[in-house]
């Protein structure tokens, strides 16, 4: 079977995440015949996807969301008229799409949840398989909670998970847990995708933490934070633009471009993690026993709800200040057992392969 995958660009998750069902697929004789993902002058792709997905990658331009000033978080009614105004600009993205379905052919697409993917089917209406793969779509489950108030945000998310879906074929949502699967709505709960590398991981912990900014403005508050402890060993992750792979600010406080392979050695190792909420991040912390803290960024409803999502479960506490002496102050939940999880979490093969091979 060959298939088109189609992935939102913003983030981590959703690219490791195609990573990781890439090697399942390719494990058992499938083939990615190619990979489009989205891109913008905010956002720049990491050379990691380039080198794991193992498949010829194209980029093209897609929505994305306007920082606030101080790059904490994301201004929602900005970036909702900006990418208005470029709407010419994604109409090509969508011609761009048709162009290498057309050429390609593929037996099914699997859209990461890209916008651009759904209004494609809208406008086009192509006769192949649209799988729709993402932890949002978990909001469309009856048992799904949201947090209290925020009803203009709730809309919002449910639009733009509808807007991503369109004329889906089957809709997998990635949970932290199994629910029933609700057929009259082409949802299927699955696990999270994993991937590989961390399932093969013999977790340690070493004396130093490790974070994660998907907001570049964050970085501020942990130079502040480790000017009053220097004594502490920290390693942190972001994709700012222009910054080397590696920086080291002094003895014990490093930064690292996105890098997955560094990532992954530094989580196995690591004594906690503090990360804005990611799901992706915080799956990885979970399946290697990591105390866990995480920092939704402001006005992202999205990192509130899987913030809001993760403490339910007893899988972290919430911060709402970036300050990492609050992971090694106030001792964050650590589940005493993380089995079911990880035995969740392993049946991904199975599942996935059972779902995708009905196309």
């Amino acid at each position: 079977m060959k298939l088109l995958f189609i992935v939102q660009g913003e983030g981590r998750g959703h690219m490791t995440q195609a990573i990781s069902l890439s090697q399942i697929l390719r494990s058992n004789g499938h083939e990615i015949k190619r990979v489009l993902i989205g891109k913008s002058k905010q956002r720049q792709v990491p050379q990691f996807f380039f080198e794991r997905i193992n498949a010829p990658v194209s980029t093209y331009e897609s929505p994305n969301f306007i920082l606030t000033k101080n790059k904490k978080g994301i201004r929602i009614l900005k970036s909702i008229l900006l990418n208005l105004k470029k709407r010419k600009l994604f109409y090509n993205s969508i011609d761009f799409i048709n162009q290498n379905v057309t050429k390609i052919n593929p037996d099914i697409i699997i859209n990461f949840y890209e916008i651009l993917a759904g209004l494609y089917y809208q406008k086009y209406n192509p006769k192949i398989p649209h799988i729709c793969i993402a932890h949002h779509y978990l909001i469309n489950h009856p048992d799904y909670v949201f947090p209290k108030g925020y009803f203009i945000n709730k809309l919002l998310i449910k639009l733009l998970t509808r807007m991503t879906s369109l004329k889906a074929t089957l809709i997998l949502a990635l949970s932290y847990v199994k629910l029933p699967d609700i057929p009259s709505k082409k949802l299927f709960i699955v696990p999270p995708l994993v991937r590989k590398e961390v399932l093969k991981l013999k977790p340690v912990k070493k004396d130093f933490i490790l974070g994660y900014m998907l907001y570049n403005g964050y970085g501020k508050d942990v130079l502040g934070w480790h000017n009053k402890h220097p004594e502490t060993p920290a390693f942190f992750f972001w994709d700012k633009k222009d910054e080397p792979d590696k920086s080291q600010i002094n003895k014990n406080l490093f930064f690292y471009r996105l890098d997955d392979k560094k990532f992954l050695e530094f989580l196995k190792d690591c004594s906690g993690f503090i990360s804005t909420a990611g799901f992706e991040s915080i799956c990885e912390a979970m399946y290697l026993e990591k105390p866990l803290l995480i920092v939704p960024g402001k006005n992202h409803f999205e990192q509130k709800c899987n913030s809001f999502e993760a403490e339910r479960v007893m899988a972290a506490n919430i911060s709402y200040i970036y300050d990492p002496q609050k992971l090694i102050d106030t001792n964050p939940i650590q589940r005493k057992d993380y089995t079911k999880f990880k035995n969740w979490v392993r049946r991904s093969d199975k599942l996935f392969l059972k779902h995708l091979m009905e196309y």
